[in-house]
């Protein structure tokens, strides 16, 4: 905080004053009085007056950029996001999203708002979309999710639809041309996981584009008869 002062004799002459706290200084977030004196022909006079310094800035939310999210569900889709907020004072708040992370949100476009509130009852906001598209999935996309060329940031959940008679299905998954999964789900999908154990080695979900097929299996587990395969797909891990 700067600021002046001035006093002068009874001759109309310019005397130093002393202030305390000191013009420069920095101030609490709370009302301080500042006391200034000067002193001639061995008279001292002293007066005062408050500096308040209050906090009227909002905290700054940070929101993602539009988001889009596709779906072969009529119902819509999870869509998840991260918001935060810093407050100049404060520092990191915790901002409140409506509607939330994590909800299911309809087919069509969705305003998200996310606020944050400091200390003092400053309030900050923004906003984003999030557009969730529904994919009409035909007869000849078996494999459909996650969708082809979808970026995805944690272990995928892989679906397909359902062969009449089959009893289980072969799951192979490649990464960089290269075999890193076999499983025999009994139903139309497979969670993967972050680590899991195929041939003897541990892999692990890193970055990268994974490509993956089934097939039916008509059979018994002991003699199986695989069906046509119902497909490729691919996804890429970010």
């Amino acid at each position: 905080m700067v600021y002046t002062a001035s006093a002068f004799d009874h001759r109309s002459s310019a005397i130093p004053v002393t202030c305390a706290p000191l013009s420069g200084s920095i101030f609490a977030l709370a009302t301080t009085t500042v006391s200034c004196s000067a002193t001639a022909d061995g008279q001292t006079t002293t007066s005062t007056f408050r500096v308040t310094v209050a906090d009227r800035t909002p905290p700054v939310v940070r929101v993602p950029a539009t988001k889009t999210v596709r779906t072969t569900s009529r119902a819509g889709a999870v869509a998840n996001w991260t918001a935060s907020a810093v407050d100049i004072v404060d520092g990191s708040v915790t901002p409140v999203c409506t509607p939330k992370s994590g909800t299911r949100l309809p087919p069509g476009t969705t305003t998200v708002t996310c606020a944050a509130v400091d200390r003092r009852d400053n309030a900050g906001s923004a906003t984003f979309s999030v557009n969730v598209v529904f994919v009409r999935a035909t007869q000849r996309s078996m494999l459909f999710s996650p969708l082809r060329g979808e970026r995805v940031s944690r272990p995928p959940l892989l679906r397909w639809r359902a062969v009449p008679r089959a009893r289980f299905y072969n799951v192979q998954v490649y990464r960089g041309g290269r075999k890193v999964l076999t499983v025999w789900p009994t139903r139309t999908r497979f969670g993967m996981r972050r680590t899991w154990t195929f041939g003897g080695r541990t892999f692990k979900l890193k970055p990268g584009v994974y490509t993956w097929y089934v097939w039916p299996a008509l059979g018994r587990f002991t003699n199986p008869r695989y069906g046509t395969m119902l497909g490729q797909n691919s996804f890429r891990v970010v």
